[in-house]
């Protein structure tokens, strides 16, 4: 079964292959359209969540996580232009997510703190994303109302081979564990780093060792297929989707 689902972007050209979001998010940033486009896809995310929740979809799914920018974060109409959003979507918050960088989240701290503190008032989550890879300052997981941590795919892989990557992996669980965050593993591409970060105590995982990217519709078509194992899946979805999964707690040890 499914328990989430994250907003992915593609560019369908028809006169050229499809470019990868890092060949064309870039452009984006440096051509001042960063936020344009990314006000098109809080729209559009917030339009197919609609659509997933007129289908009967496992009890289960809980959201859909949203990747933002920082200039789009730090935009002073941000919150109003994200619940005018969901109004108008005739959506429930509670079944958002936002995905943020570390280093969007240091940014004038003092800012996010506040929009942040709104967002959670009305039920949208807040994600760290490629956690680990931004400052070294962790103070701000204290402060601010921060719900999941996304431990980056660059230390997932190699994961049962690699001393190093292992080493820091359990340490961003235990702070995970210690701070009473959820966590998920990105990445995720083959069963020896699945079973590895079971072993560390992470059961959220995501990557192409559970599904490649797909359109909404293929989306909708698996989640109302009878689940084949005894594990809950994580999946992104919205303008497109690469699933995750999370081992069922049925499965973990007696703690």
């Amino acid at each position: 079964e499914c328990t989430g689902a994250e907003a992915l972007i593609r560019w369908h050209s028809p006169y050229r292959d499809q470019p990868s979001p890092a060949l064309f998010i870039p452009v984006a940033e440096e051509t001042g359209l960063m936020l344009e486009l990314g006000r098109w896809v809080m729209r559009r995310a917030c339009a197919d969540i609609r659509r997933l929740h007129a289908h009967r979809l496992p009890s289960a799914f809980r959201r859909v996580s949203i990747n933002v920018s920082a200039v789009q974060f730090n935009h002073p109409d941000f919150v109003e232009a994200l619940f005018a959003d969901i109004d108008a979507a005739g959506i429930d918050a509670h079944w958002i997510a936002l995905e943020l960088t570390e280093s969007t989240l240091i940014r004038n701290n003092h800012a996010a703190a506040s929009r942040m503190t709104v967002l959670r008032e009305r039920g949208v989550e807040i994600a760290v994303d490629d956690f680990g890879t931004g400052y070294s300052s962790l103070a701000y997981l204290s402060r601010l109302p921060v719900a999941s941590i996304k431990i980056d795919q660059s230390f997932v892989r190699d994961l049962d081979s690699n001393a190093g990557n292992r080493a820091i992996v359990g340490t961003i669980i235990a702070l995970g564990r210690a701070l009473d965050l959820d966590l998920i593993a990105e990445g995720v591409e083959t069963t020896a780093e699945r079973a590895s970060l079971e072993a560390l105590g992470c059961h959220n995982y995501q990557g192409f060792l559970f599904s490649r990217p797909l359109p909404l519709d293929a989306l909708i078509g698996q989640l109302r297929k009878p689940s084949p194992t005894t594990a809950l899946a994580e999946a992104n979805a919205a303008v497109g989707a690469a699933a995750a999964m999370r081992a069922n707690p049925a499965q973990e040890p007696d703690r």
